[in-house]
């Protein structure tokens, strides 16, 4: 990213384009190591799936009756 926004400048694209490259770095380090932990204790990274897919239903429930509320009370 850090390279395209250096290639790119002379093209007078939008400036904010590329400026948190280092934040994609930390994410990708971040993968690499859990992908790494994942391989050798599969049980943690089967437990942290199934806790996120179940805070995204309770999520995704609780938008469900929001919008219900608020299409009634229209």
């Amino acid at each position: 990213i850090r390279k395209m926004r250096n290639n790119t400048r002379d093209f007078q694209m939008d400036t904010t384009y590329g400026r948190s490259w280092w934040i994609a770095l930390i994410f990708g380090i971040l993968l690499i190591v859990f992908g790494i932990i994942g391989m050798f204790a599969p049980a943690t990274i089967i437990e942290t799936i199934g806790t996120l897919i179940g805070i995204s239903i309770i999520i995704t429930g609780a938008n469900m009756i929001h919008f219900g509320i608020s299409a009634w009370m229209l």
